[in-house]
């Protein structure tokens, strides 16, 4: 008796791990990366610290070398009752230029392009100069769908002085 009244435990229990075992996992958030396709980005950051060249009156855009930029995908592109946006990170060469590649689909993502901030100097004239943080380099949003190869080209910062 006591025998099979274990029996019918473990046979339970094994019903129950198969049970168990078997349930596939309710998806309930968004996952990017499961997108089928991808799309390359390129671009470059610049900057306008304020200097000319010798002879001209007119500044020279600068590389914002070694700055991070972000890819910022519209949640909402990919699923209609998403929220927020899910970022992805590259960082620009010594000439500022940057290439990400993106996962994607044939309907397309919303991405918008965002150079980090960072200080500099701004120079006021030849020989003066002031602290400054450029920031506000964005590029307008775009649908970029799989197989895509999308030039944003020039993505400028602009500055404000800190003025102490």
């Amino acid at each position: 008796m006591k025998k099979l009244s274990v029996l019918r435990v473990f046979t339970a229990m094994a019903i129950a791990a198969c049970v168990f075992s078997s349930c596939k996992e309710d998806q309930t958030s968004l996952s990017v990366d499961s997108l089928p396709g991808k799309a390359k980005i390129m671009g470059r950051l610049v900057y306008n610290d304020g200097r000319t060249t010798t002879g001209s009156s007119s500044s020279v855009d600068q590389p914002a070398a070694n700055t991070t930029v972000y890819l910022e995908i519209d949640n909402s592109s990919i699923k209609a009752q998403a929220s927020g946006v899910t970022v992805r990170t590259t960082t620009t060469d010594a000439d500022g230029y940057f290439e990400c590649e993106i996962p994607t689909n044939d309907e397309g993502v919303d991405i918008t392009i965002k150079g980090a901030p960072f200080e500099g100097v701004y120079y006021t004239s030849s020989t003066d100069k002031e602290e400054c943080i450029y920031n506000n380099a964005t590029s307008t949003s775009q649908n970029i769908s799989s197989n895509d190869i999308i030039s944003v080209g020039k993505i400028t910062y602009s500055h404000t002085l800190l003025n102490y």
